[in-house]
Parts: C-alpha cells; sequence; structure tokens
C-alpha cells in the first residue's frame, strides 16, 4: 500500500484506502424508462495492516474498519472528495450514516459501528 499511496498520490507511507476511478456513465436502461442509472468503474484498494492500527486507536473491530473503507471507497467512486476540510467533512458525515444503516440492515457483526472517526 505504501508504494501504491507514493506512486498514485506522491503520499509517503501506507494509507488506508485509495480509489481508482475508471469511468462514470449516465446511461438510459431503456426508452420507457426515463430514469438516469448510473455506473461506477473502478478499483478500492485496502490496507489491512492499516484497518488493524486503526481498530485498536478508534476502538473498533478490524472488520468494521474493512467495512468502512468499503463505503469510503465507493462514496469516491461515487464522486465524493474529502481535499478540502468541508468536503471532507460532508463525506465522513455520510460515511458515519451509512455505517449506522449497514450495521442496522445486515447482521455484519462489527463491533462499536455506532463510534464514528476521524
Amino acid at each position: 500500500m505504501a508504494r501504491a499511496n507514493e506512486a498514485y498520490l506522491s503520499h509517503t507511507g501506507p494509507t488506508d484506502v485509495i480509489t481508482f476511478h475508471y469511468q462514470q456513465a449516465t446511461v438510459r436502461a431503456s426508452a420507457a424508462d426515463a430514469k438516469d442509472k448510473r455506473h461506477i468503474c473502478g478499483d478500492i484498494l485496502i490496507c489491512s495492516d492499516v484497518a488493524e492500527k486503526q481498530a485498536a486507536e478508534f476502538r473498533t473491530s478490524v472488520a468494521h474498519e474493512l467495512v468502512r473503507y468499503s463505503v469510503h471507497g465507493v462514496l469516491h467512486l461515487l464522486g465524493f472528495d474529502d481535499r478540502t476540510a468541508a468536503a471532507r467533512a460532508k463525506m465522513k458525515k455520510l460515511e458515519n450514516k451509512l455505517m449506522r444503516q449497514l450495521t442496522r440492515e445486515f447482521n455484519l457483526g462489527l463491533s462499536s459501528a455506532k463510534a464514528p472517526h476521524g
């Protein structure tokens, strides 16, 4: 992960998640269906070593961190950005909301899933 972080983002050391967004297209399902449907295409790299460290720091499970990183990556693929403080706060708020919904909806076995973290 540290090599990918340096090669693609020019950052030193490992990070939790890196998202590669390849395309985003809006297509019509059919002429009869007037609703646009979004299609996302990309890769999400997740670092389990960072997840272990973050889980200890934020008192959550490694599984919780891995699901959070997946949600974070999907949000990036949907066009969310965390480069500025305002954008980061908006994205984190939605990420926390989605984590709560996922925890309620599915038996993910995630400890402390309701606890947001920075």
